[in-house]
């Protein structure tokens, strides 16, 4: 009875408070409940969506730890019933090959300038996990200019507890006279020794400016097609930045353009940025010359393979910078 009380008060979704006892009691009610219900009812899996993976594995798992303690509904019965095809080969796949580790590339940028750094930052904290989640990883880096050129790679090994921070700005050139600052990236692949938790070893890009600093997780590439961002014009209190990193050795062809209204119809002064991006290579594009009755647009980047697009906004001076993807 100790062991099963202890598993109910761990926390299923932090940002929620919601516990796997919490969970239980909804998904056992006689009227049953849903992954997609779960989550509309208590609000997990909304906020950094970190558990979102777990949330799904509990929900599809639960029907039959239920039949174990005798907790099975009607409803719930029904609902297992009414599992797609997909599901239910899912399910039986989940009983016959074993977890795997698996890699997932990941990018960020690197902005080196006056009073401008920029750093790699990785931990293997288990967090709220429960212990042997996580488990020691391989993380391999490589740290390139904006031409694609290779600058660094390094492989580091990160114990349960560690962490690793690499100044990534120091390798880059300082920018060139009338640049706001010089830009690279790094690609980032990490190696689990066997299956853990999502989230456990996410890399991290923090840039430090004269007077804040901004961080924000790393992501793998997007895909080729249209990415949309929508942003107030306040052009006198900040500058935005589009960030363009090539995941891929062969040429990118990209397009920036803007404004659009916040429903993707084009403005009479439309703005496009055309190029062709090196292999592994980064570009980024200030922008500029929006009206001032275009309170709030849209902006359009189209890449013609896999890239990696983000968002940078800063103060005038570039005294203080925040980052962010789609």
């Amino acid at each position: 009875m100790d062991v099963k009380k202890e598993s109910d008060l761990e926390p299923l979704c932090s940002c929620a408070s919601l516990t796997y006892g919490d969970a239980r009691k909804l998904l056992a009610r006689p009227s049953g409940m849903t992954y997609d219900q779960l989550l509309a009812e208590t609000g997990a899996g909304q906020t950094c969506t970190a558990c979102l993976l777990n949330m799904e594995y509990f929900c599809s798992s639960e029907g039959a730890a239920a039949a174990a303690t005798g907790l099975v509904t009607d409803a719930n019965l029904k609902a297992q019933e009414r599992r797609s095809l997909k599901r239910r080969l899912y399910d039986w796949l989940d009983t016959v090959f074993p977890l795997i580790a698996f890699n997932r590339t990941n990018f960020i940028p690197i902005l080196c300038g006056p009073d401008i750094e920029t750093n790699l930052r990785v931990t293997n904290h288990k967090l709220l996990f429960k212990e042997g989640h996580n488990p020691p990883f391989k993380i391999r880096y490589a740290i390139r200019n904006a031409a694609g050129g290779l600058l660094k790679r390094n492989t580091a090994l990160l114990g349960v507890g560690e962490e690793l921070n690499v100044p990534v700005s120091t390798f880059l050139d300082p920018p060139e006279e009338g640049q706001p600052f010089s830009i690279g990236m790094v690609e980032i692949d990490r190696f689990g020794k066997f299956p853990g938790n999502r989230g456990t070893t996410r890399p991290q890009v923090e840039i430090l400016s004269k007077d804040g600093s901004s961080a924000v997780h790393s992501q793998a590439s997007n895909s080729p097609g249209d990415i949309w961002f929508t942003a107030q014009n306040r052009t006198d209190e900040e500058r935005l930045f589009v960030i363009v990193l090539n995941a891929s050795h062969a040429d990118l062809e990209f397009s920036i353009a803007y404004p659009f209204s916040p429903l993707g119809v084009a403005a009479d002064s439309l703005k496009e940025k055309q190029g062709t991006l090196a292999g592994k290579g980064a570009y980024v594009h200030e922008v500029t010359g929006i009206a001032p009755d275009e309170l709030v647009y849209s902006l359009r980047a189209q890449i013609g393979h896999a890239a990696k697009v983000m968002l940078l906004c800063a103060t005038p001076d570039l005294s203080r910078i925040s980052v962010d993807h789609p």
